[in-house]
């Protein structure tokens, strides 16, 4: 298949997401909000579709998109099953319009990209708090220079992409590792970041 554009989502209420294809500097990347409320299923759904038709739209001048990849949805044993059942709502769109447009679909697992992008996919460690209802020590904030979130935004920093927002900088991520595994696909940043050329 001929390389074309790479788009990359990270799907939640706030999407984010991240576009590049040959030739650019660098990606593009930022978040959106679906709209909804917790119990909606419909609106958020259609709202993403609408937008992947504009980036459709915006992209195919310049050479289309050939592929949509983003992070496998991870369904802890608390989630709500509404908030379970949007999330896997939103990836079916996002399967289903990549089906239409005759191009490659792709699921990435979060600890996969999250190695390849930060160094390590898990392991980061998080504060014990006492949980006096539940008897018993339970998960709390992530220590200093641990929650993954933040080490996203700054490795987008190191590669001179500026963003405050994780959404867009776990995106990157996803992107950066979706376009390490097509084949002769060139990642100008890297070889900016290995060649000590900085930005």
């Amino acid at each position: 298949m001929k390389q074309a554009g790479v788009i990359a989502l990270d799907l939640a209420t706030t999407t984010g997401w991240a576009v590049h294809r040959p030739g650019m500097p660098r990606p593009f990347f930022d978040a959106f909000v679906l709209g909804g409320g917790p119990g909606s299923i419909g609106q958020p759904c259609s709202e993403l579709e609408a937008w992947l038709n504009e980036m459709w739209d915006a992209f195919e001048p310049a050479g289309g998109i050939s592929h949509f990849v983003f992070e496998a949805q991870h369904i802890a044993d608390n989630m709500n099953p509404q908030n379970a059942y949007r999330l896997i709502g939103l990836g079916a769109i996002v399967e289903k319009f990549a089906y239409e447009k005759k191009a490659l679909c792709y699921t990435c697992d979060i600890a996969t990209w999250r190695k390849h992008f930060l160094g390590r996919g898990s392991g980061f460690k998080r504060e014990k708090i006492w949980n006096e209802k539940k008897g018993k020590f339970v998960k709390g904030p992530y220590l200093p220079g641990e929650d993954p979130k933040e080490l996203a935004i700054q490795r987008c920093e190191q590669y001179g992409w500026h963003t405050d927002v994780h959404d867009a900088a776990e995106a990157c991520g996803i992107l950066d590792y979706m376009l390490s595994i097509i084949p002769d696909y060139h990642r100008p940043w890297r070889d900016r970041n290995l060649m000590g050329g900085g930005r």
